[in-house]
């Protein structure tokens, strides 16, 4: 059972097993554990720091201002001093961590025998259909019906001279992987236990497991890794649980904006907003003066640990492989809709090595070798590749003394066409 650190109560310093009373645990120092036999106090809560509301300030520092300031005026807000890194514990495995808000990645294991020699999978591909003179002529009509300026008799006689099919395929690659990061994080302690290093050391960061939801569904979870938790006193208020109010700097009162602390606006009116008196209270610390401190909310103390940050990400990328030139952009062909002609999932998966476009194949290799390099920063769990077909086809037809082509894309056979022989926008008359 982990054992919880002696907790300090708000207000009470807390001192050291030996120690006597004036000699309290130095700012930014750990709390150390309960001495023997002593009872903890870990289970009771910390009492929160509450501002007093009055006309009377409660702020009794140096650096209160002998005049009242300016309404509008805004001191800088307060700031903590950095910590001292030699203040916090070291870890095995975790290097030297400071206490700053960049994560730190952690290279993943190596992977296992039986995935570096996994062995490669046979590879079948399906054929696309052919269009057809009638399935073009119809395509082409449903597009047309959908225009307001042209006209349908074109295509009902017009003669379709060759239908060319063009190889098309869009290759994608997902690789879901995990990465994890480590980072010191900081919270205000409100009582409880502490999992601290006196119940042993941390595991290793690879070691917590975590099971995404789902595959190729992107999350991230945080954790407190178990046994790096330590407490301290507040660096930014010195354990009091407030700060002076930066907005009237401890006067708990503020120069009235209205009269310009003159009680008086125009003659002998009395000023409406400050009853006459030239200043009023501050609204930021109700005329207390101090201000609940940002960093501890007030309860005095902090507890830092180790915050390990695990995110499950999708990694995507694809290529539009045209066999030949097309009037169709690769923009709308990325939208239209394709056929599966071929998908694979493993925990590793090897390129495309067999596809009748030998494009296909290179591109396979090289977004493939791509996403092996994540293995750098991150662990591999599952890769799919997919193989569409997008069916593309070039239509040429001759309608009375025009020659023209246009393209049938997508499995729901969509038209591209730039110049229609009959189409007309001078009055809409259209035979």
């Amino acid at each position: 059972m982990a054992q919880p650190y002696y907790a300090p109560t708000s207000g009470q310093p807390y001192y050291n097993a030996g120690q006597s009373q004036g000699q309290p645990v130095a700012l930014g120092q750990p709390y150390p554990a309960p001495p023997p036999g002593q009872p903890s106090m870990a289970d009771k809560p910390i009492p929160q720091w509450q501002p007093s509301v009055g006309d009377q300030t409660a702020y009794t520092g140096t650096d209160r201002p002998a005049e009242y300031v300016d309404e509008n005026a805004s001191a800088a807000a307060p700031t903590a001093p950095p910590l001292d890194p030699s203040m916090l514990p070291k870890f095995h495995g975790y290097g030297t961590m400071e206490p700053t808000d960049n994560s730190t990645p952690v290279p993943p294991p190596p992977p296992s025998y039986d995935t570096c020699t996994d062995q490669d999978q046979p590879m079948d591909f399906m054929k696309l259909a052919d269009l057809g003179e009638e399935n073009a002529r119809q395509a082409l009509l449903d597009y047309v019906s959908q225009q307001s300026c042209y006209g349908s008799s074109a295509v009902k006689n017009m003669n379709i001279t060759s239908i060319q099919p063009i190889s098309c395929a869009q290759y994608i690659l997902e690789t879901f992987a995990e990465e994890r990061k480590t980072k010191w994080t900081v919270v205000p302690y409100r009582g409880g236990v502490v999992d601290g290093s006196h119940n042993g050391q941390p595991p290793g960061v690879w070691d917590i497991p975590c099971i995404p939801k789902a595959m190729f569904k992107d999350e991230v979870t945080l954790y407190e890794i178990p046994h790096t938790a330590t407490l301290t006193g507040c660096n930014m208020c010195g354990n009091c649980g407030f700060n002076r109010c930066n907005k009237c700097c401890g006067g708990g009162q503020v120069r009235c904006s209205a009269c310009q602390g003159r009680g008086c606006r125009m003659g002998d009116d009395r000023c409406i907003h400050c009853h006459g008196m030239g200043h009023k209270r501050c609204y930021q610390c109700s005329g207390d003066g101090r201000t609940r401190c940002l960093l501890c909310q007030g309860f005095c103390s902090l507890k830092y640990f180790i915050e390990l940050s695990v995110e499950f990400k999708t990694h995507r990328d694809d290529h539009i492989v045209e066999g030949a030139a097309s009037h169709v952009s690769t923009d709308i062909l990325r939208k239209a809709r394709m056929e599966v002609i071929f998908s694979q999932e493993a925990s590793r998966i090897f390129p495309i090595t067999r596809f009748s476009a030998e494009e296909v194949n290179a591109k396979s290799r090289q977004i493939v070798d791509k996403h092996a390099a994540l293995a750098q920063y991150s662990r591999i769990l599952h890769q799919r590749q997919t193989l569409c077909g997008v069916p593309l086809y070039d239509v040429t037809y001759s309608w009375k003394d025009k020659e023209g082509s246009f393209s049938v894309f997508g499995k729901d056979k969509q038209v591209f066409i730039e110049n229609y022989p009959q189409s007309s926008c001078w009055g809409c008359q259209i035979i």
